[in-house]
């Protein structure tokens, strides 16, 4: 699901939402949230 820009308001997340390193996740996530959080896992 796409949320970026959907919303009057932005929709964010944690970086470690599928399981692997932190660089896929951000690729995975980039077109899909507005706002990323970095996690140090």
């Amino acid at each position: 699901m796409n949320c970026k820009n959907r919303f009057p308001f932005k929709v964010g997340t944690t970086s470690y939402i599928i399981p692997d390193e932190i660089i896929p996740n951000i690729e995975y996530l980039k077109d899909k949230v507005d706002v990323k959080r970095l996690m140090k896992g």
